[in-house]
């Protein structure tokens, strides 16, 4: 049986606090039996005190400690602690990044429960959309995915924003069941751009605005290879959408042979309308070949520019 020992990393502070939570629960109104340590400025002796120690009165334990940082000095004194650690007591590393290489790491892959907690990117739409569908159920209400899919976009990315827009619709729905994409437009705030704007600007073939977004994505650090993978599914769905008769074009249809959402095919059959056959088989050739210059080591922004120009026919 493994100890209770848990590992968190990663930037996404939401997962890390949500699972912190789920740790401290055991002596929830305890503080006694509660020890949240600094790394930066603790010592390996106090940290082994706080690890080794049981509570005085008995029951349960947990040791937090913030802001851990690889290091190959202490690692060793760090892990003979945890192997003494009593089995009362829960500890927990939280670190923005880790070395898999590093002894502390697969100590913990073995020993306890790792755990990576990082934002959802914009190609993970679809998980993220299951995310808000199953933190819907915890306010007691219901969301359909596509609606969830809407939400995001009008909020954006952010799970501290989306929680706190999940728990204004959940409260502004009183007692119906089920969020609507009305109570969606009506009661979300929007948050700031995303990918999705500019895949809304790539429809329109507005050039100005695609670069602008794109300006955006690039201050809070996109990243380029899963903005072009975003863009490609969309180009791919847009020439199936051509390429189906006019009077064939149910986009239920078109989701099961592309293996996609009915949502994502809605969202880009306004688009499809903007662009010729040739002009979607000419992008998707663009989008290979910006692809294949960002990995011979063009400057990517550089690349990026120059394809959302193409892209947009200008």
């Amino acid at each position: 049986m493994k100890k209770k020992l848990y590992l968190l990393y990663g930037e996404e502070n939401y997962l890390i606090n949500e699972k912190i939570k789920q740790i401290k629960k055991p002596v929830e109104g305890d503080p006694f039996n509660l020890e949240i340590i600094d790394w930066n400025t603790s010592s390996l002796e106090g940290l082994s005190n706080a690890l080794l120690t049981s509570p005085l009165l008995g029951g349960d334990k947990v040791v937090i400690i913030n802001n851990y940082i690889d290091g190959d000095d202490e690692q060793d004194g760090v892990i003979d602690a945890l192997q003494k650690t009593p089995s009362n007591v829960a500890v927990a590393f939280v670190a923005e990044s880790i070395d898999k290489r590093s002894k502390f790491y697969r100590y913990f892959n073995d020993a306890g429960e790792v755990i990576e907690c990082k934002p959802f990117s914009s190609f993970e739409q679809q998980e993220l959309a299951g995310w808000v569908v199953n933190r819907v159920k915890k306010e007691g209400k219901r969301i359909s995915e596509s609606n969830a899919n809407l939400l995001i976009e009008v909020v954006g990315l952010d799970l501290y924003t989306l929680v706190s827009e999940i728990e204004k619709l959940a409260t502004y729905i009183g007692e119906k069941d089920e969020i609507s994409e009305e109570d969606v437009l009506l009661v979300a705030s929007r948050g700031s751009r995303n990918a999705f704007a500019l895949l809304d600007a790539l429809q329109k073939k507005d050039l100005k605005n695609a670069l602008s977004v794109f300006s955006s994505l690039m201050r809070n650090h996109e990243e380029i290879f899963p903005l072009i993978g975003l863009i490609a599914s969309g180009f791919r769905l847009m020439l199936m959408i051509k390429s189906a008769p006019p009077n064939d074009r149910d986009p239920f249809k078109i989701a099961r042979d592309a293996g996609s959402s009915p949502y994502f095919v809605k969202r880009w059959m306004g688009g499809a309308n903007h662009y010729s056959l040739q002009e979607l088989t000419a992008g998707m050739g663009h989008l290979l070949e910006a692809g294949q210059k960002i990995k011979m080591g063009m400057p990517q922004e550089v690349v990026f520019e120059m394809l959302l120009t193409s892209l947009c026919g200008a």
